[in-house]
């Protein structure tokens, strides 16, 4: 027995998801931002439930980026779960809503750049600012203890969430004819 399939497979929301966001990131690269394409399309695949999250859909905020005390423009707030030293947790939190996904793109690399404890990202920029290297990137959100430096997430299992989000986005691109993209775009 057989039933129909009301929604489309999980990969085909992954390709879909790529191909939403993949402009985005290549106009941004375009015009000189220090952007990581492959990078920030697992990152924000992962963070936004490959674009599905409320989150996503109502705040373009693919990458879940907080709201802080200095941050002007428009907020959601909306329950998360958080990684603690009693374990994982849920809180409401504010979080920043953008117009557009290039807006939400921008904010991303702005705060990439402005934070010391990410600095390391920007040598892993798509070529020519950086290597292109996805898994340095991800590297350098990554909490630093030692240096007492936050991370992009709380999770202590993020790192392999990331590379496994590379792994379906490099898929998607590969399917799509978007990759490799680094001499041609």
């Amino acid at each position: 027995m057989s039933t129909a399939r009301s929604s489309v497979s999980y990969h085909d929301r992954i390709k879909e998801f790529v191909l939403d966001l993949h402009p985005h990131l290549m106009r941004a690269k375009d015009e000189g931002y220090p952007v990581n394409v492959r990078a920030m399309l697992a990152q924000a695949g992962l963070e936004s439930g490959w674009g599905r999250s409320f989150l996503a859909r109502e705040a373009y905020n693919y990458w879940g980026v907080k709201a802080g005390r200095r941050w002007e423009g428009d907020v959601l707030e909306l329950p998360t779960v958080e990684f603690g030293p009693k374990g994982y947790f849920r809180k409401t939190a504010r979080w920043r809503k953008y117009g557009s996904p290039y807006e939400a793109i921008r904010d991303y690399v702005r705060i990439i750049n402005g934070l010391s404890w990410y600095a390391d990202a920007l040598d892993h920029a798509e070529p020519p600012r950086g290597d292109g290297d996805p898994i340095g990137w991800f590297k350098a959100l990554l909490p630093n203890p030692k240096r007492h430096e936050p991370g992009w997430a709380t999770d202590p299992d993020y790192f392999a969430k990331l590379k496994g989000a590379l792994v379906n986005v490099d898929l998607a691109l590969k399917e799509t004819g978007l990759y490799p993209f680094g001499a041609s775009a």
